[in-house]
């Protein structure tokens, strides 16, 4: 037993390396549940159990409450009719030698707000709307600073106990896309040990990394 423990920890040091662009994964049609969207993630992650496939009759519901935000005079905000929490449409994490969660990441759809742009209407969702989220991740503001911020796009920063996030709002022309991405420590060793192997994960980089691939194919 002893020697194959060491055999496998063998492979795994010759296996090390940091993350690079030939280290994701394309989530794409190929897989069932990327069929409305395109993201990468690093291909030492697994992809995690706890999301809800998204189907044509979710997309219609969620039209459905755009046109009610949209054709009610006195919604301010499409949160006023949209009060769902975080629904997880694709997720992931990244876990250590111990099989402990190291990172997680989660790709959520929302109603577009056809009244407010991205930057009103998420300022919206954290000072009025964010509610049980706030408890776990704790404040978040707004990184205008941020590469990854566009007029379709923005980036928010959060922290709580020590623990990190960067909430990622994206829209097209039908719907909010919100992608959250969490993690305690910024560099640590993620181990994959279906596929034997190891990297020395940046948090924040491959939480923007999946961020900047993203693209929805919904038309």
């Amino acid at each position: 037993m002893k020697s194959k423990l060491l055999l496998l920890f063998s492979l795994i040091l010759i296996t090390s390396c940091n993350q690079s662009e030939d280290n994701y994964i394309i989530c794409d049609s190929n897989y069932i549940f990327c069929n409305f969207f395109e993201i990468k993630f690093p291909d030492i992650s697994q992809l995690s159990d706890d999301y809800s496939q998204l189907s044509i009759e979710d997309l219609n519901t969620y039209k459905k409450l755009s046109q009610d935000h949209k054709n009610n005079p006195e919604s301010d905000s499409v949160f006023e009719t949209y009060s769902e929490i975080f629904i997880p449409r694709f997720a992931y994490s990244i876990l250590d030698i111990d099989a402990l969660e190291k990172l997680w990441f989660g790709l959520a759809l929302y109603p577009l707000d056809y009244k407010n742009n991205l930057e009103t209407v998420t300022g919206q969702f954290y000072n009025e709307y964010q509610g049980f989220s706030k408890t776990i991740y704790g404040e978040c503001k707004r990184d205008d600073g941020s590469y990854l911020k566009s007029n379709n796009s923005i980036i928010y920063n959060c922290i709580k106990d020590g623990v990190k996030s960067y909430d990622y709002w994206v829209t097209d022309e039908a719907f909010m896309w919100k992608m959250k991405c969490v993690w305690e420590e910024d560099k640590f060793e993620g181990i994959n040990l279906s596929i034997v192997k190891a990297e020395i994960v940046t948090a924040s980089d491959t939480c923007r990394k999946s961020f900047e691939s993203f693209q929805s194919k919904i038309n």
